[in-house]
């Protein structure tokens, strides 16, 4: 049974450690705000991780059939929030000690769990593992979900630790052009999703 622990964590961390919009996000706001505003944002992320990783084991076959259906919703509302996002960054004027609000949990969370490119990575994964179906046992599925939460959540923390030690190189000129950098970023991959439709 642990070899269900140890896929779930190769899962989580394929789908977790890939720089993207969360992590970008992340980064951002370790520098900004500090560590706690940088694990409130990872533990998001990570809670959408075991949200979508908990579904796609007990609902595989539909799941899969539902995202091919909704791709067209899932890109576009996927792609019009990120692009919302970036539009906000990039004109915000950037402030090196944010306060750190609940806020940044909701945003991993919401980011993470409205981005398609996730959905169908877990599907493709969990498919490939092989022992994620609905037939399985509810111990072996546990163990597999535990695994994608946990190494997710290690990922983040660990990102968040490495960042953190470089904060002090920052001064505010490096950080307008990394919030600036941040914002056409999460645009850009609202775009990608946007060109997907």
């Amino acid at each position: 049974m642990l070899s269900h622990l140890f896929q779930g964590l190769l899962v989580g961390f394929s789908i977790a450690v890939p720089i993207g919009p969360v992590g970008i996000l992340c980064i951002r706001r370790t520098l900004a705000a500090g560590q706690r505003a940088g694990y409130l944002t990872g533990f998001g992320a990570a809670t959408a991780h075991l949200i979508l990783g908990s579904i796609t084991i007990l609902s595989l076959t539909i799941l899969s059939h539902f995202v091919t259906e909704h791709r067209f919703w899932f890109h576009l509302l996927g792609g019009l929030y990120l692009c919302i996002i970036g539009i906000q960054l990039f004109r915000k004027k950037p402030q090196l000690h944010e306060r750190p609000l609940t806020g940044g949990y909701v945003t991993g969370l919401m980011i993470t769990g409205t981005n398609p490119m996730t959905l169908v990575t877990f599907v493709t994964l969990l498919t490939s593992v092989g022992n994620a179906h609905i037939h399985s046992a509810i111990y072996a599925n546990s163990l597999l979900i535990i695994g994608i939460f946990l190494s997710s959540l290690l990922w983040w923390i660990t990102l968040c630790l490495f960042v953190h030690q470089l904060r002090h190189r920052f001064n505010k000129k490096l950080f307008l052009w990394l919030h600036r950098l941040s914002g056409t970023a999460f645009a850009l991959f609202g775009l990608f999703l946007l060109g997907r439709v």
